[in-house]
């Protein structure tokens, strides 16, 4: 079956940081078809009106020498040029739009054919990435700027939400948040409806209910389009703390998703930002993928 592994390579604009591009190698070499690697713009312009893409281009190179597919999540804060507390105030009047669209435009342009995919920020109903207040009338402003941009400067591109996390099949905050999305219309404005599925202990078992939200979003759409960009335990969770229980729970993951026909990303580590015991030259030969 198709699946992809998220990955950050690097954290910071300092062009001498280490990249870690041996790791994307390891994705392709793990069987994955697909790989989501952030976009961030304030790592790509930390200094108004400067973008220095030299990291980023070699980020995206080392995607295609892969031949994996490229999921870009292009988060659409950017602290150095707003002067904001982190890139998670996501400015939406005209100017700060205006700013973001410019961004958009220059990226896309730069890297047309090399990205198959690309997200709209990153977990919107949480105030950990949309701050002050998570709103979903808020990011359905963000996507309805964006969405005819993307499509104008590449047609084929496939445009992908934000993946909402803690979307679980249960009525819950989070539900209502898609709920209210989809109300407005979110289906009528990109491809993919993402989902971040997380289930902090195993006792509750290890794989989400995503029939439950597949279900809401072909009740809007006649039919099923939506996926996982963000799937993952910690070792710490309960229940999560031994190889094997992380191998059942990775590949139990895998196979809800090939039975339900959408593409899933599991969650991985790197240098910047360790998963513990997600290695996957140690752990991914313990997990069942589906066959095709």
């Amino acid at each position: 079956m198709s699946f992809g592994i998220c990955c950050h390579t690097y954290s910071n604009p300092d062009i001498a940081e280490t990249i870690n591009l041996e790791y994307i190698e390891e994705i392709r070499d793990a069987g994955a078809k697909w790989i989501r690697h952030n976009l961030f713009w304030n790592l790509i312009e930390s200094t108004e009106n400067r973008c220095d893409y030299r990291k980023h281009d070699q980020v995206v190179q080392a995607i295609q020498d892969a031949e994996l597919k490229h999921l870009a999540n292009l988060y659409c804060g950017n602290n150095y040029v707003f002067g904001t507390a982190d890139d998670k105030y996501i400015q939406l009047d005209s100017a700060g739009l205006a700013k973001l669209g410019e961004f958009v435009k220059t990226t896309l342009g730069r890297y047309a054919g090399k990205i198959q995919a690309l997200q709209i920020h990153n977990e919107p109903n949480g105030a950990s990435f949309w701050k002050p207040t998570p709103s979903a009338s808020e990011y359905f402003t963000l996507v309805e700027f964006l969405s005819p941009l993307i499509r104008e400067i590449d047609p084929d591109i496939t445009i992908v939400s934000a993946g909402l996390s803690n979307i679980t099949g249960t009525q819950n905050t989070d539900t209502k948040f898609l709920q209210a999305l989809l109300r407005l219309g979110l289906l009528d404005l990109l491809d993919v409806v993402a989902l971040h599925p997380y289930i902090q202990s195993a006792a509750t078992g290890r794989t989400p209910d995503l029939a439950t939200a597949a279900a809401m979003i072909r009740d809007h759409r006649g039919s099923q389009s939506m996926g996982p960009t963000d799937w993952r335990y910690h070792a710490a969770w309960a229940g999560y703390s031994t190889s094997s229980a992380r191998q059942t729970a990775i590949s139990g993951m895998l196979s809800l998703c090939q039975s339900l026909g959408i593409l899933p990303f599991i969650f991985s580590w790197t240098g910047t930002d360790a998963e513990p015991g997600f290695a996957i030259n140690s752990l991914w030969s313990g997990v069942v993928i589906p066959p095709v």
